[in-house]
């Protein structure tokens, strides 16, 4: 134990200086009293230095492990078993991984930015199950017909319930309920375009005409929130 005589009190052995006033401290003076701090000299350490861990590196490793376990499984897909394509769900879950989970975890994302990425890229990835279907079949539309347009519904019935219970902390909600609601228009418009008798398309209808009422619902009760979120973000 040393001795510091400018604060009168006793330092850690292993320091040179007062932590309080800086000065050199003495380990000779007389006033420093061993016998009073046996168990506080063994007892007083100093914390481990541990190095933060780089989030964004961590996620990159991460993002590009997925991609190659990806692309291993389209290799052994449709080295093995070409006739049928299971790998585009193992892609999916990829997709889901890449989109929601990793940027949720480890760059902390907030989930109105995660969840209409998480629709985008579930619907590009049911179409090319669409496109690639078993059997390296024509456009099918199946997942256009039925598949997306429930995907889309239930994002936007996710963001309402958040709208509603988080929506006067969290208002960026409502951007991101706008958005689906756009993204949701989209599947029925393919469905015109496309003009095949062989689409029923009663799904992306009905997603049609909900998405539309879902945004003008929410922006007739929640009017002046609108207002003032869209003042803020394109400067109206």
């Amino acid at each position: 134990m040393k001795y510091c005589k400018n604060c009168n009190v006793n330092v850690h052995k292993e320091l040179d200086n007062c932590p309080i006033c800086g000065s050199y401290v003495n380990d000779n003076h007389p006033k420093v009293v061993y016998e009073h701090y046996p168990e506080m000299e063994d007892a007083v350490g100093y914390p481990k230095i541990t190095t933060k861990v780089d989030a964004k590196s961590t996620a990159r490793k991460l993002n590009c492990f997925i991609l190659l376990a990806c692309l291993l499984c389209i290799g052994i897909n449709l080295l093995v078993n070409p006739e049928i394509l299971w790998f585009v769900w193992v892609c999916l879950a990829g997709v889901i991984g890449i989109t929601c989970i990793v940027p949720h975890v480890f760059l902390k994302k907030n989930i109105y930015v995660q969840l209409p990425t998480y629709a985008v890229a579930s619907c590009l990835t049911m179409l090319l199950i669409d496109f690639f279907d078993g059997h390296f079949h024509p456009f099918t539309g199946w997942n256009l017909e039925y598949v997306i347009p429930f995907i889309l519904l239930s994002c936007l019935v996710t963001l309402d319930f958040l709208i509603i219970f988080k929506g006067k902390r969290e208002k960026s909600f409502l951007m991101a309920m706008y958005f689906s609601c756009l993204l949701a228009l989209v599947p029925q418009i393919v469905m015109w375009c496309i003009n095949n008798e062989q689409y029923s398309y009663w799904a992306t209808l009905s997603v049609f005409f909900a998405s539309i009422a879902n945004a003008l619902t929410i922006t007739i009760i929640l009017y002046p929130t609108v207002k003032e979120e869209f003042g803020k973000k394109f400067n109206i």
